[in-house]
This record gives structure tokens, C-alpha cells and sequence, in this order.
């Protein structure tokens, strides 16, 4: 079963949320980055309403959390920004 959530610990600039919605990837996304000045650039990135950055903890919570959401969650960390070919889902 594929995710329907995937909360990116360490988020940084969003480049892999990037990089899901330049493969079409239609899934919540949150990433998450304790530093506020990342999440700034991430935002900046103008992606779809599916796609959130925060830096508060609080939120983070909030969408494990909502209906659902603990269920199905997939969690990615900083590493996979750094692969130049990411491929998520056989894509």
C-alpha cells in the first residue's frame, strides 16, 4: 500500500518536494526543518496546496495526528536530497 502522507524530516529548501511534483506525484507532503530561513526558501517554491513547510514542531504534530494520516505516513530524511536520481514509486 502506498503512502498517502509523507512528512520529510529536515526538509531544507524543499528540493525533493520539488522534485516529487516536477514526477507529477499527487500526495501530502510536510516537510519539516527547524530552520526558519529554509523554510522560507521552500515556500518560495510556490508548490500546489498539498505541499506544506513548517517549521514548527506543533504543526508536524498536528498532521500525524489528523484522520488517517498516522496510518499511512511515509517518512524521508535529508539523505535522499543529496541522490542526483531520485526515483519514488517505480517513476
Amino acid at each position: 500500500m502506498a503512502p498517502s502522507h509523507i512528512v520529510d524530516f529536515g526538509c531544507g529548501t524543499g528540493r525533493l518536494a520539488q522534485r516529487m511534483a516536477d514526477l507529477g506525484l499527487s500526495i501530502s507532503y510536510l516537510g519539516y526543518d527547524i530552520d526558519e530561513r529554509q523554510i522560507e526558501l521552500a515556500r518560495g517554491r510556490g508548490l500546489s496546496g498539498s505541499v506544506a513547510f513548517t517549521s514548527n514542531f506543533g504543526d508536524l504534530v498536528d498532521t500525524l495526528r489528523s484522520a488517517g494520516a498516522a496510518q499511512r505516513v511515509m517518512n524521508l530524511s535529508f539523505i535522499l536530497h543529496d541522490l542526483p536520481t531520485l526515483q519514488i514509486f517505480g517513476r
